[in-house]
C-alpha cells in the first residue's frame, strides 16, 4: 500500500508555496518506508522556538529542495537552502547546551508492577546534512553563553553546512564574514558591554561548535576621563579656563583562536 505525492502544491502558514513529490509505503499505517522532494520558494521553513530545540531555532524563509526519506526507525534530511531575507536564526554554540542535549529515552511507569517500571526508548532516529547559502539581510544570533547573555548578534554572508544525528554532537563547516553587528560580552554578572563588531570580521567553522575559528575586531566607545592621566593645573589655561576633561575613547576587543580556548586581547 502507499500514498502517492505527484507534484503537489503545498503552503506555508503566510501562503508561501512549494511544491512535494514522492511517495509513502504502509501496511496499515504501520512500517512505514518514504521518500519525498520538496522544492520551495522563499518558504518558511523553520519556525521554532527555543523550547523545541536549544541549539537551533528561530524563523527561516528558503529557496531551495530537500530530500526527506527513510522508515519508521530511521529519518534522513538531505537539504541545499538558499536563506532569504526576514530571516531570524539563532545557533547555541555554548557546549554546555550541546551537552545537555535531549537524550530521547522516555521514562514511563509500569501500572502493572506496583514497584517497578519500565524504561521506553525511541528507536526513531535522525540524521541531517543542511547546506546552507546566508544572505547579508538574515539576522543571526550566536549564543556563547547562554547563562549570562554572552551572544553575537550579526548579519553577514557565507556558506555552512550542518550536520545533526540523534545521539551525536552538532557539527558545522563552512566560512561566515560579517558585514555588521554587535557583541554582547558579559564576565559572568561583573559587567556586561555592548561592542560594535568591524565588518570583515570572520568565523570558520570546522566541525564541532567549540572549535569554530574566531576572528573579531569590535569596539566600544565610552567617556573617559582626563583627570585619571593628567594633573588638573595641565587642563587649565592661562586665565584660570578649564579645558575639556573628558574625551570619547573607543575600546577596542579582539576575539581570536578557537571557540572552546578563545583568547580576548584589549586595546585603546
Amino acid at each position: 500500500r502507499g500514498l502517492v505525492f505527484d507534484n503537489i502544491t503545498i503552503y506555508d502558514k503566510q501562503n508561501h508555496q512549494g511544491t512535494l513529490e514522492g511517495i509513502i509505503y504502509h501496511s496499515f499505517f504501520k512500517n512505514l518506508m518514504f521518500g519525498l522532494n520538496i522544492k520551495s520558494k522563499n518558504m518558511m521553513l523553520i519556525d521554532t522556538k527555543f523550547a523545541d530545540n536549544n541549539l537551533f531555532y528561530g524563523t527561516a524563509y528558503g529557496s531551495g529542495s530537500a530530500q526527506i526519506y527513510g522508515n519508521s526507525e530511521n529519518t534522513n534530511i538531505a537539504a541545499n537552502i538558499e536563506v532569504e531575507d526576514k530571516s531570524k536564526m539563532n545557533i547555541s554554540l555554548d557546549t554546555k547546551d550541546i551537552a545537555s542535549e535531549n537524550s530521547y529515552i522516555k521514562f514511563r511507569k509500569d501500572t502493572l508492577l506496583s514497584n517497578d517500571s519500565t524504561i521506553e526508548v525511541s528507536t526513531n532516529k535522525l540524521k541531517a546534512d543542511i547546506q546552507l547559502s546566508v544572505k547579508p539581510n538574515t539576522d543571526l544570533t550566536l549564543i556563547l553563553d547562554q547563562q549570562w547573555g554572552d551572544a553575537m548578534n550579526i548579519k553577514g554572508e557565507g556558506n555552512i553546512g550542518i550536520s545533526y544525528e540523534t545521539g551525536k554532537d552538532l557539527t558545522l563547516l563552512g566560512n561566515y564574514t560579517i558585514d555588521e553587528g554587535s557583541y554582547n560580552f558579559t564576565l559572568q554578572n561583573i559587567t556586561r558591554k555592548k561592542f560594535i563588531i568591524g565588518q570583515g570580521s570572520n568565523i570558520k567553522f570546522q566541525g564541532s561548535p567549540n572549535q569554530s575559528i574566531l576572528d573579531i575586531n569590535a569596539e566600544y566607545s565610552l567617556s573617559a576621563s582626563l583627570l585619571d592621566l593628567l594633573d588638573r593645573s595641565e587642563l587649565t589655561s592661562e586665565n584660570g579656563k578649564n579645558f575639556r576633561t573628558n574625551t570619547l575613547v573607543n575600546c577596542i576587543l579582539h576575539l581570536t583562536g578557537s571557540l572552546g580556548n578563545p583568547e580576548i586581547s584589549f586595546g585603546i
